[in-house]
């Protein structure tokens, strides 16, 4: 078992998994398992309103944790939500903009997109993100179907002065994004997509002072009357309630995991995306997009459904992702059905990307 593979415990119980769905949750390696032990053998407590010692320790771990996570972006830590995940992120985003018409794409996730139904004054969906100038902008900063990442930059550059929201969960797991460098004002992350705990997710906002929160409730108020609130003047007042303090310090273990492996798994991913282009030639299987940055592959067939290909793929311990992705506005818009996802992340390789493509095309053959 080579040397990052058994840092993963679970593939100590599942030798032979290939684990392909890393879009939608990767593997924890056992630092970042041990550390959520640790967390709650020594730290655990409430946060920032006991004035008792264990609750003074968890407060200082939780907030070393964003200035971390500040870090890894590019940001300062004043500049750092904790929430439960991208979706929540990106629902206080979109919640904040309930008065703008925003200018979204067809590549946004649900998480994106359905906020922008709720919330938006009104929306257009745009074919080219790079194309886009508006006042108001919301899209990703790489597909979750196709594997494909945008250059937020440039859309800042041709948008100097728009409001942009970014969907970073699929960038981030591969590449360290750089806040000041892109200024964009909202940009969400999930831990659990970048081999951290799930129940974590990130907001980065530019300028906090300038929104609102979401939810409402304990903790994020200064005062409160029988007929008024008034929120913090921190970054506080969008973290209602106990926040997912022990998952906060494992995602720190996370980072720090990734940050060591990050010339590792770039290897990995053009190693993977380079490979790909002569097997699926090889054996005559077609992704839906074969001009992928990261190893994100969708495969579409005409005859056969989605969730039979990754029901037999699973007889041959593949784990695959089957459906349409929480982005079924991209699926019609290329006109296609349900799809087949595979995923790569670190501890994947070259041999299963073998396993996979020589065993869906033994399926095809079994529905010809």
């Amino acid at each position: 078992m080579d040397t990052i593979i058994s840092d993963f415990p679970i593939f100590y119980k599942y030798p032979d998994l290939i684990y392909l769905d890393n879009a939608a949750t990767t593997q924890k390696p056992k630092q970042v398992i041990e550390a959520l032990e640790e967390f709650y053998y020594n730290y655990n407590s409430n946060i920032h309103r006991g004035v008792y010692r264990l609750s003074e320790i968890a407060t200082e771990v939780y907030e070393k944790a964003r200035e971390r996570v500040a870090q890894y972006i590019h940001a300062d830590p004043d500049q750092i939500v904790f929430v439960k995940n991208a979706t929540e992120a990106l629902n206080i985003a979109i919640y904040n903009l309930r008065d703008r018409f925003i200018h979204t794409s067809y590549y946004e996730h649900h998480s994106m997109l359905l906020p922008i139904y709720r919330y938006a004054k009104g929306y257009k969906l745009c074919e080219n993100i790079e194309d886009i100038k508006a006042d108001t902008i919301a899209i990703t900063h790489a597909s979750n179907v196709t594997g494909k990442i945008y250059d937020v930059k440039l859309v800042r550059e041709n948008n100097i002065k728009a409001t942009i929201i970014v969907d970073g969960a699929q960038y981030v797991p591969h590449y360290k994004p750089d806040m000041k460098k892109m200024d964009v004002d909202m940009y969400a992350f999930s831990s659990h997509k970048m081999l951290g705990p799930t129940g974590l997710g990130v907001l980065y906002i530019k300028d906090p002072y300038r929104y609102e929160p979401l939810l409402l409730g304990g903790g994020i108020v200064s005062n409160v009357t029988d007929s008024m609130y008034r929120l913090l003047d921190n970054i506080e007042r969008y973290e209602a309630g106990t926040p997912p303090i022990a998952e906060a310090y494992a995602f720190t273990v996370a980072l720090s995991y990734l940050e060591s492996k990050l010339d590792v798994l770039h290897r990995l991913d053009q190693e993977i995306i380079r490979k790909s282009t002569s097997l699926f030639e090889e054996y005559d299987i077609r992704p839906i997009n074969t001009d992928q940055d990261i190893p994100i592959f969708s495969f579409y067939f005409k005859n056969i459904h989605a969730h039979d290909v990754a029901e037999m793929l699973d007889n041959y311990n593949i784990c695959v992702r089957s459906g349409y992705h929480c982005a079924q506005p991209l699926h019609e818009y290329l006109n296609i059905g349900p799809t087949v996802r595979a995923s790569f992340y670190i501890y994947n390789n070259i041999y299963q990307l073998e396993k996979l493509v020589k065993t869906l095309k033994q399926i095809v053959k079994i529905f010809k």
